[in-house]
């Protein structure tokens, strides 16, 4: 009998066999990999086909390997790929059915492995502390600077300074604003 270990989900499940843990891959995965299987046996038995259309450069099933975002790329190709009206395989509409239908359930899996793995790194407490520290040195750093400035009579350049005070307080800044180009000295 397969048995969870200690605070791990459904979603997660790991089982013990022969002493090691394995981890169970979501049902989308596996229906994924068995589609791929079975889609390439299709493909074999076609010889007009191109299978690097298809598969990739290396034309087979391992190059894409097990891993979960690979393989949804490969199975919305051979459904973009098998959308096609040149698609040189028998019964294309089917494939591609199964194709499409398998992406979405396997994109929607991916989506919640990726956004439940963000939220537990993100959501720690040392995380959060860290972070509160951060805030509150960055806070410090740019009220001396702003001392300095004001004492200089440059207060207008705590801006060029700090980034963040160039955008809207609401923005999400996701690159550094460019600072206006430097003159020429001459």
């Amino acid at each position: 009998m397969h048995r969870l270990r200690p605070g791990m989900t459904s979603h997660d499940r790991t089982v013990r066999k022969g002493g090691r843990f394995r981890v169970l891959r979501p049902a989308s995965l596996t229906e994924a990999l068995a589609f791929l299987g079975r889609f390439s046996s299709h493909l074999d038995a076609q010889p007009q086909a191109d299978r690097v259309r298809y598969f990739g450069p290396a034309g087979t099933v391992t190059s894409i390997g097990r891993a979960g975002p690979r393989v949804l790329l490969a199975v919305q190709n051979i459904a973009t790929q098998l959308a096609k009206s040149d698609a040189g395989v028998t019964a294309a509409a089917d494939w591609a059915a199964q194709a499409s239908a398998l992406a979405t359930s396997l994109a929607a899996s991916l989506q919640h492995a990726s956004s439940a793995r963000t939220a537990r790194r993100e959501l720690t407490p040392g995380v959060e502390n860290l972070r509160a520290a951060w805030l509150l040195a960055y806070g410090v750093a740019k009220k001396q600077c702003l001392v300095v400035l004001e004492l200089s009579g440059h207060a207008d350049l705590l801006s060029e300074i700090f980034y963040d005070l160039q955008v809207a307080g609401d923005a999400k800044v996701v690159v550094i604003p460019p600072g206006p180009k430097p003159e020429p000295s001459s």
